[in-house]
């Protein structure tokens, strides 16, 4: 299947000047995410309140892009470092193309080299199918309570990036 090439830029990359004249454009078929990525996410990064990456093909369109923040997960007493993926989004025409699943091994390999052994996020139930596809699992067997606006059932999700198979490869038992 042909992939377009894509870079991976930080909003903050770019100036507000590009960010109101050539992002408002990007569609991923939800207005809430797709506003989010002309109307705040590049304050938010410069306010540190998280991190927004963008990838752009070859004449610059914007094709999808994720917002991160860090985030702590309390799993059996235990409290880890956590990455919080606020929005994940993909440009509508190129949904079911494989840049969704480049952007979260993208989100994943940022985890691992940050010390981060665990990805969370909340989703809408309509979105569900590619996250469980990569990997997540429900932190909760319930949803959330149901979205007053969009009137769907929000659902906690996480992943845990573990090595174990690495690590019983490094330290086989001895018997």
């Amino acid at each position: 299947m042909w992939q377009e090439s894509l870079t991976t830029k930080l909003i903050t990359d770019f100036n507000a000047k590009d960010i109101r004249e050539n992002f408002c454009s990007f569609n991923c078929d939800n207005s809430s995410l797709s506003s989010y990525l002309y109307r705040s996410s590049y304050f938010d990064s410069l306010d540190f309140v998280n991190s927004t990456s963008v990838l752009v093909n070859g004449t610059g369109t914007i094709r999808g892009y994720f917002t991160l923040r860090q985030d702590k997960l309390k799993v059996n007493d235990l409290e880890y470092g956590a990455l919080r993926i606020e929005r994940f989004a993909v440009c509508k025409t190129i949904q079911l193309k494989g840049t969704g699943t480049r952007m979260m091994k993208e989100v994943e390999t940022y985890s691992r080299a940050t010390g981060l052994r665990f990805l969370i996020l909340e989703t809408l139930f309509e979105s569900r199918d590619f996250y469980f596809k990569t990997g997540f699992s429900k932190l909760f067997d319930e949803p959330l309570s149901a979205d007053v606006e969009h009137r769907e059932a929000i659902l906690i999700l996480y992943k845990d990036l573990e090595y174990s198979g690495k690590i019983e490869e490094a330290y086989p038992d001895d018997d």
